[in-house]
């Protein structure tokens, strides 16, 4: 099973290959590098990131073979390495940074994630506190020309904000670990800042990779990967994680290949066409919160449910707060059971109609069978009375017999 540090990680990861998967083949305008000139490059990268992302997740929920596990990682790596060069190439120097950290980070899980040094510390936070840094000494050291950032007097401020930042937050978790959630919002200061005054810049493309890091940064550590845990025999989890993946895939590669051939069929400008990708792209993005939302509810429901019950089995307690946690339990049970007790009222009275005659029917053999049962008594009765009236005549015939025989020997004894 994962540690729950890795379990955030690799959804950290996922995020970010899965908003820029979406990107691509949404919006491949905003991102503000170079693409491919092929399309269908830019299609088939696109699908290949979200299709990663969305196995990073599985693999954190799922009972799956380790060999597996590892190879989505190994994906995910090799990914988000060949962004970060991408980003180089195109300038993006806080985007690199985001992609490298990331894919290095992963890249060291993959080899040593049952090592003991991994698990005494929070490989997100870490990962977080990282880019931050390297994030503070680019802007800080670097000079920067007006024309590159829109407000680049305040530059070397906001690094120095990201240095100062990391560095109290590592302080904290090392040494004041109650504070840890207050210092992590802290951290989450400097990259809002970033994103409402500096970015999209020279070096940063777009809003993606920061609103993701200041998402986890917030959330990261409220995910309840205990609850969303499926186990191997639950075949109901699986089947809702594999239908939430499948409409969410199809939905991305539907709206990604109409805009394709909108864009290539249609004699309509590049720039007519971005109020639409932009819609279309706020279109996926709350119908993929609508889903996540509803498969983490529908799953921790379920698991909850189960749980109940094995605690139920497993655990004996006291009459009196075993009554109350049977009512407990009706109470909880009795909202999920009825949306499904209460069905049309035709049907409702058939059963109700059925389950009348099957009352009367077995109260009707029972009866029957009580008759039997006293008739075979009476039959044994009456055998046993027939018997002993043949004993009690055949015992008066042989008195019989025997009186005479003694008068015969009498009368020959005494009249020879």
């Amino acid at each position: 099973m994962y540690h729950s540090s890795e379990n955030n990680f690799n959804f950290f990861t996922s995020l970010l290959l899965g908003g820029i998967g979406v990107s691509l083949l949404l919006i491949p305008g905003a991102l503000n590098f170079t693409t491919p000139a092929s399309p269908v490059i830019i299609i088939l990268l696109g699908v290949t990131c979200f299709t990663t992302a969305l196995l990073l997740q599985m693999s954190s929920i799922l009972t799956w073979a380790l060999w597996r596990r590892r190879l989505f990682q190994s994906i995910s790596t090799v990914l988000l390495l060949l962004f970060s060069i991408l980003y180089w190439t195109n300038g993006f120097a806080i985007g690199t940074i985001i992609f490298f950290v990331a894919g290095f980070i992963q890249l060291i899980l993959i080899f040593n994630s049952a090592s003991p040094i991994l698990f005494g510390f929070d490989i997100l936070n870490f990962t977080l506190i990282l880019i931050s840094f390297i994030t503070g000494i680019f802007l800080s050291f670097i000079k920067i020309q007006g024309i590159e950032i829109r407000i680049p007097v305040y530059t070397s401020l906001i690094g120095g904000a990201f240095l100062l930042i990391s560095i109290i937050v590592t302080y904290v978790l090392l040494f004041s670990p109650k504070y840890k959630k207050k210092a992590l919002s802290l951290q989450a200061i400097p990259w809002v800042i970033w994103c409402l005054f500096f970015a999209p810049s020279i070096y940063d493309a777009n809003l993606i990779l920061p609103v993701v890091i200041i998402g986890m940064l917030l959330f990261g550590d409220r995910l309840p990967w205990e609850q969303l845990r499926i186990p191997a025999g639950d075949i109901l989890g699986r089947r809702i994680i594999m239908i939430a993946c499948t409409i969410e895939l199809t939905v991305l590669i539907f709206i990604s290949s109409l805009l394709f051939l909108i864009d290539h069929t249609t004699n309509i400008q590049h720039t007519a066409l971005l109020p639409a990708r932009e819609a279309s792209f706020v279109f996926f993005t709350i119908c993929t919160f609508v889903v996540y939302l509803e498969g983490i509810t529908i799953i921790s429901t379920t698991n909850g449910l189960l749980n109940e019950l094995n605690k139920l089995d497993d655990t004996e307690q006291p009459f009196e707060s075993q009554t109350q946690s049977f009512s407990i339990w009706n109470t909880r049970f009795g909202k999920y059971v009825k949306p499904f007790v209460l069905s049309n009222e035709g049907t409702r009275n058939k059963l109700t109609f059925q389950s009348d005659q099957l009352d009367i029917l077995s109260q009707q053999m029972s009866n029957e069978k009580k008759t039997k049962r006293t008739t075979y008594l009476l039959n044994g009765v009456k055998s046993a009375a027939r018997k002993s009236i043949r004993s009690t005549r055949s015992i008066t015939i042989s008195g019989r017999h025997i009186r005479t025989s003694i008068k015969l020997l009498v009368n020959l004894y005494f009249y020879p």
